[in-house]
C-alpha cells in the first residue's frame, strides 16, 4: 500500500546465540535459518552485518569480512535473505547514557541504518537529477542489490545476500540513466491484457551484463509455525535474457542445500527480486523478457528493472555508443544519414549492416557463385555478422514484379541460402539478401 517506502530492517544477531535453547540460532542448521519475525518480509530491506570494507583509506570489498553474530537465511520458502550486507562492526554512534553520548557498537542493528543513511542519499540523490522525483520503493530496493559487490559464493547467497552496498556504484547507475540510457532503470507493468515486456539492447563490447527485477509483492497469506515451505510470493513475476548464446536463467537459491552456490538453470518461483548475471556475453543483441506465471492479484503488477553491460544510446540516434567511438571517436560522432566513406551506404545501414563506415571497401553485398544449369539450385551467400539475421528473397522482373521471401529468418552464423526451386521458365533472375538486427 506504500508503493514508495522501503523499510530496513536488522537481519538480527542470532547466529552465535548458542545454548539458548531457541530453534534456528547457531548451533542449530550451521548457522542457517536464523533470521526471524519482520525480518523475513517480502518487501523490507534486511540487512546483515559485516566488517569494515576499508584499507587504510581506500574501500577494499576482501576486508569485509562476515560478522560472527549476522543471522543467515534462509526464509522458510527458500526466499534470499538477507538482502544486503553493511558495517554493522565497531561503528561509532550514539548512546544513551548523556545526551551528547557516542560509543563503538556492533550488531545488525548498526548495519541497518548506515545501509538506510545510504540509501537516503540516493533518494536525494535522484530527486537533484529528476527534478524532485522519487524512486518508487521496488526501484531502490532493486538499484542497492543490482549495484551490490558480490560476496561469499558466487551470485547470491544466504549469509550475504546479494553483496556488500555499494552506494558509490548505485549512484552512478542514477547518474547514466539521467545521461539519457533508459535501460539503466525502468519502470513498467505487466497484466493480462499485457503479459510480456521485452526489451532489446546491444552488449557494450567490454563489461558482464546484469539484469535485476525488482517488484513490490502483496500479502501473503499468514503463516504459524517454523519450516512452513510453502511460497510467500503471491505475484510470481518471471525474468530471463535470450542473446545470441540462448537463454540465460535468474540466480535460485536451495533451502535444501543452504551452503550451495547459486543456480541459474530455469526460473525462480520463490523470490520477488530476480537477477541474470552473464559474466562472458558473446557479440550481439540481447532481449530482457518480463513475463508472469498464473493470475496476478490485483489485475497487475508494477516492476522495476535494471540494466549493466549495455551499449547505451546518447543521441538516441539508433546508433549505440559503442559503435559510435569505436569509429568516430565520440559518443555522438555518427550522423546516421552521412556516408561517411562514400560506398553509397550511411552510417545507420553500415551499423545495421555490420560493416566498417570509415572503409569504402567495407559493403555489404551478395557473393556471387557460377551459375547453375537449368534446374539445378543456386546458392546466394554473403559474409555474416554476429548479432544479425538474414533473408533471401526472390525476383523475377526488377520492374514488374516485388521480391518475394524464399528463406526463413537466418541469424548468424547462417552465411548462405540454397535456391531449389527450378527457376529455368524465368529469363532472368534476381536475388536480395536483406540484413537486420537480431531483436
Amino acid at each position: 500500500g506504500a508503493q514508495y517506502y522501503l523499510p530496513f530492517w536488522s537481519a538480527g544477531n542470532d547466529r552465535n546465540d548458542n545454548g539458548d535453547g531457541n530453534p534456528g540460532d547457531g548451533e542449530y542448521k550451521d548457522g542457517y535459518d536464523t533470521i526471524s519475525h519482520h525480518a523475513l518480509a517480502k518487501n523490507c530491506m534486511t540487512v546483515g552485518a559485516v566488517s569494515k570494507a576499508v584499507s587504510g583509506v581506500t574501500r577494499s570489498v576482501a576486508a569485509a569480512n562476515m560478522a560472527s553474530f549476522s543471522s543467515w537465511g534462509p526464509a522458510d520458502d527458500g526466499r534470499i535473505k538477507p538482502d544486503i550486507v553493511a558495517d554493522g562492526v565497531s561503528v561509532y554512534s550514539t548512546d544513551d547514557a548523556d545526551d551528547d553520548d557516542y560509543r563503538y557498537s556492533s550488531g545488525t542493528s548498526m548495519a541497518s541504518p548506515n545501509a538506510c543513511g545510504s540509501a537516503a542519499l540516493l533518494v536525494e540523490y535522484y530527486q537533484e537529477l529528476f527534478n524532485g522525483g522519487a524512486m518508487r520503493a521496488s526501484s531502490l530496493k532493486g538499484l542497492i542489490l543490482h549495484t551490490a559487490d558480490d560476496l561469499g559464493r558466487p551470485g547470491p547467497d544466504y549469509a550475504y545476500g546479494w553483496g556488500l552496498m555499494n552506494t558509490l556504484a548505485a549512484a552512478n547507475q542514477l547518474k547514466t540513466l539521467s545521461e539519457g540510457n533508459a535501460l539503466k532503470l525502468t519502470e513498467a507493468a505487466v497484466s493480462a491484457a499485457e503479459p510480456e515486456d521485452a526489451y532489446s539492447f546491444y552488449w557494450d563490447g567490454a563489461n558482464p551484463i546484469r539484469v535485476t527485477l525488482c517488484w513490490t509483492d502483496p500479502p501473503g497469506v499468514v503463516k504459524s509455525g517454523d519450516d512452513d515451505r510453502s511460497p510467500d510470493l503471491v505475484n510470481d513475476l518471471d525474468l530471463r535474457v535470450v542473446g545470441p548464446g540462448g537463454t540465460n536463467w535468474p540466480y535460485k537459491l536451495s533451502y535444501a542445500a543452504p551452503s550451495a552456490n547459486a543456480t541459474a538453470t530455469g526460473e525462480n518461483n520463490v523470490d520477488n527480486v530476480e537477477q541474470v548475471h552473464i559474466a562472458a556475453p558473446g557479440l550481439g543483441v540481447y532481449t530482457v523478457v518480463v513475463d508472469h506465471d498464473g493470475a496476478l492479484s490485483g489485475g497487475s503488477q508494477r516492476y522495476s528493472l535494471l540494466v549493466s553491460g549495455d551499449s547505451g544510446d546518447t543521441d538516441a540516434d539508433t546508433i549505440p555508443d559503442f559503435w559510435e567511438n569505436q569509429y568516430f571517436a565520440s559518443p555522438t560522432g555518427a550522423v546516421t544519414t552521412l556516408d561517411f566513406d562514400g560506398d553509397g551506404a550511411d552510417n545507420l545501414s553500415e551499423y545495421v549492416a555490420g560493416t566498417i563506415p570509415t572503409d569504402s571497401n567495407s559493403v555489404f553485398k551478395a557473393i556471387t557463385s557460377a551459375l547453375p544449369t537449368n534446374g539445378a539450385s543456386y546458392t546466394v551467400t554473403w559474409n555474416a555478422v554476429e548479432g544479425r539475421v538474414y533473408n533471401v528473397k526472390f525476383s523475377s522482373n526488377l520492374r514488374y514484379t516485388g521480391f518475394t521471401d524464399i528463406s526463413d529468418d537466418l541469424p548468424y552464423p547462417a552465411n548462405s541460402h540454397a535456391d531449389t526451386e527450378d527457376r529455368s521458365s524465368f529469363g532472368e533472375v534476381f536475388y536480395r539478401v536483406d540484413v537486420r538486427l537480431d531483436q
